[in-house]
């Protein structure tokens, strides 16, 4: 009788667990950083290609903001095959490479800034739409800032994956990213709305 009533209840704990175990969400700590750029680029020319049938947009259907790189803990960041690192909000490792902590600030500074911005646009996009009286060509500025910002953060962490190579030295890594060129940005929204707590990493 005792060994009847084990084997019940190691069978419902294991289907207790199994149940439990399915509802678990994941924890995700690597991003394809190709596909997160696709995503947010056509989610949002997807929207905007529907407000050419209606001029009245779906509130529910705005495209959700989110950041690449710029996500609170460790986290992977991976472009063609180049894995970069980020340990709160800084890059500490890409591809591996050991590489010096000045030269990891300036890749830093470059891909945290573009993420922010690209979030930035997008933010202000959806916050207009939901606004009473809405500013058409306020929305269309901020649309193209956020395309443009994330063409830019294409182009240039593809340029850093390209000299992140598996047998490329610490030096010749070190002086490519030295003549990276300065992102064709508008740095007049780099101000203290910009770094404003509501578009911070959430």
């Amino acid at each position: 009788m005792k060994r009847a009533l084990y084997i019940v209840t190691f069978i419902l704990s294991g289907l207790s667990y199994s149940v439990f175990a399915q509802n678990v969400t994941p924890i995700v700590n690597q991003v394809n950083g190709t596909d997160a750029i696709a995503k947010l680029r056509d989610a949002r020319y997807t929207f905007n290609k529907s407000l050419i049938k209606t001029k009245a947009p779906k509130i529910s259907s705005l495209p959700q903001s989110e950041y690449i790189f710029n996500r609170p803990g460790t986290h992977t960041v991976l472009f063609e095959g180049v894995k970069f690192v980020v340990k709160e909000n800084n890059v500490v490792s890409i591809n591996g490479i050991t590489a010096s902590n000045e030269a990891l600030a300036v890749v830093t500074e470059k891909l945290m800034t573009l993420d922010r911005l690209q979030f930035f646009y997008s933010e202000k996009s959806n916050q207009e739409y939901l606004s009473a009286v809405r500013n058409l060509p306020y929305i269309y500025n901020s649309d193209r800032q956020f395309f443009s910002a994330l063409k830019i953060l294409n182009t240039t962490v593809r340029h850093i994956a390209a000299l992140a190579k598996p047998k490329t030295s610490k030096i010749a890594f070190e002086l490519g990213i030295a003549k990276l060129r300065e992102p064709n940005i508008d740095k007049s929204v780099l101000t203290k709305d910009f770094q404003t707590t509501s578009l911070t990493a959430k």
